[in-house]
């Protein structure tokens, strides 16, 4: 435990050391120890079951259009990042277009949040997996155009084999009805998984 640094402690050493009284005072903080050291704190990304919950996400995949699983339209990359505590998303399309994603759980509230950045849009979604697995999150896209923000759903369902499906909705703000934005297929070119956490 650190032993408690008195200002008499502060002021021989920085008469010791010959540095001006806020450097001394830091000096002695560093030396005592300070608050507990955050590196030797087990890491809850390693132990909490709760963020692994997007696991089943994790690989590298062909993504076609649901209804045509034949027509590939892109290439995603999903890895974990940060130390096992975020799923990075890395998407490139077939014809040219390409984002990024961040899935992380937000340690005190216990939901997942999304925040996808694209040419044209960003998509910041918050939620949870539902009672079946699938990874279920409501939110907005914001467009860099007139079309502005709106509400926008989305839900990732694990269908074996590592494919996975993902259903993006919007919600069109004239009219208030729900329509498709994306209906996707990932499967599975190689696949990584929970094994990556150190």
């Amino acid at each position: 435990m650190p032993r408690t640094v008195t200002t008499t402690d502060l002021a021989q050493e920085r008469s010791r050391l010959g540095i001006p009284g806020r450097a001394a005072i830091l000096a002695m903080l560093l030396l005592a120890g300070g608050p507990a050291d955050a590196r030797q704190r087990p890491n809850p990304c390693r132990i909490d079951p709760a963020y692994r919950a997007f696991d089943f996400w994790l690989g590298s995949f062909t993504v076609a259009p649901f209804a045509e699983p034949e027509r590939v339209v892109g290439h995603n990359r999903i890895s974990l990042a940060a130390d096992g505590c975020a799923l990075l998303e890395q998407w490139e399309g077939a014809s040219g277009g390409h984002g990024v994603s961040i899935s992380r759980l937000d340690p005190i509230t216990r939901r997942w949040a999304h925040h996808w950045a694209a040419p044209g849009c960003v998509i910041d979604l918050e939620g949870g997996p539902d009672d079946s697995g699938a990874m279920v999150m409501t939110g907005t896209i914001s467009y860099a155009d007139a079309r502005g923000t709106r509400p926008f759903t989305g839900r990732w369902a694990p269908l074996g084999d590592g494919q996975v499906r993902q259903t993006f909705r919007e919600q069109d703000p004239e009219t208030g009805t729900w329509r498709p934005w994306f209906d996707g297929l990932h499967v599975p070119i190689a696949k990584t998984g929970a094994d990556d956490v150190p």
